[in-house]
């Protein structure tokens, strides 16, 4: 139960939203790398944090099939998860044995007032 539990947390979605098969994969993978004794402590630290909001499979050309992953804009933008993304990419496509991507899920911001005081991300100013 603790392990359901363990893959479950390693996906973030908005509520009343379930998790598809392939998101669930894709945890269960990251879940069984961070678990393994093999792999180093700090490989293991990084992982814990690693939490994804959705998972997609695209076509590429050539016939090839990828996996886009999305994580939250705070842990893509982390220096110590970009310090071991790509390890953590040849490790899926080992286990997928298909191409893996990340990328940065961002919200929208409005622009600062007032009311919202939320300061998740940094509001871009080329808008």
């Amino acid at each position: 139960m603790s392990q359901v539990f363990t893959v479950a947390s390693k996906i973030s979605k908005e509520k009343g939203k379930s998790p598809n098969s392939l998101e669930l994969s894709v945890a269960q993978a990251l879940y069984d790398i961070q678990v393994n004794q093999q792999t180093e402590q700090a490989f293991q630290r990084v992982l814990k944090v690693v939490t994804l909001t959705s998972a997609h499979q695209v076509d590429v050309p050539g016939g090839k099939k990828a996996i886009v992953v999305f994580l939250p804009y705070r842990l893509h933008s982390n220096p110590v998860w970009k310090q071991f993304q790509g390890r953590v990419v040849r490790e899926l496509e080992k286990k997928f044995a298909k191409f893996i991507f990340f990328v940065a899920q961002r919200r929208i911001l409005k622009k600062p007032s007032r009311n919202n005081k939320r300061k998740n991300q940094k509001r871009p100013r080329s808008r």
